[in-house]
């Protein structure tokens, strides 16, 4: 009797609403979203190597116009002459409304938190905390420019 009462309530359409089933989609939620951040971070922390070493290169692949990409190369607007040492702090990524954007548009935004030191041009060794905004589209995780 309780074989058959168990197998007729997993069949049933309203098992798989009470929690059992969702309980599944939340944890993959939580794991999309901790990937999204891992691989935010690793795009950071790339941008972020490029400007402490001084390879603008490195850090210009992460913005998508082309434009601008050029400007960074040429010259990076970076607050000291020389970075001395540079940390991600925290990561903050936002949902952007689907129904609002094309899958070529943004999907998430981010606001990523940056510990700077370095040489100013008065050559004291100074440090600062900036917010950078950062956008995801179907090619990858970008820095979002004001101008955009």
């Amino acid at each position: 009797m309780t074989i058959v009462f168990f197998t007729i309530l997993l069949l049933h359409p309203l098992f798989y609403m009470t929690g059992s089933v969702g309980c599944a989609f939340d944890k993959q939620a939580i794991r999309q979203d901790d990937q999204e951040k891992v691989y935010l971070q690793e795009s950071a922390k790339v941008y972020w190597d490029g400007v402490r070493w001084g390879i603008p290169a490195k850090s210009a692949v992460y913005y998508e116009n082309p434009l601008v990409r050029a400007r960074w190369e040429r010259n990076p607007a970076i607050p000291y002459s020389r970075v001395t040492e540079v940390s991600i702090l925290h990561i903050e990524i936002q949902n952007v409304d689907s129904q609002t954007t094309s899958p070529a548009e943004m999907s998430k935004t981010a606001t990523v938190y940056v510990f700077i030191q370095g040489i100013a041009d008065n050559n004291t060794l100074q440090s600062t905390e900036i917010q950078q905004r950062w956008y995801r589209n179907g090619s990858g995780w970008f820095v979002l420019v004001e101008e955009e």
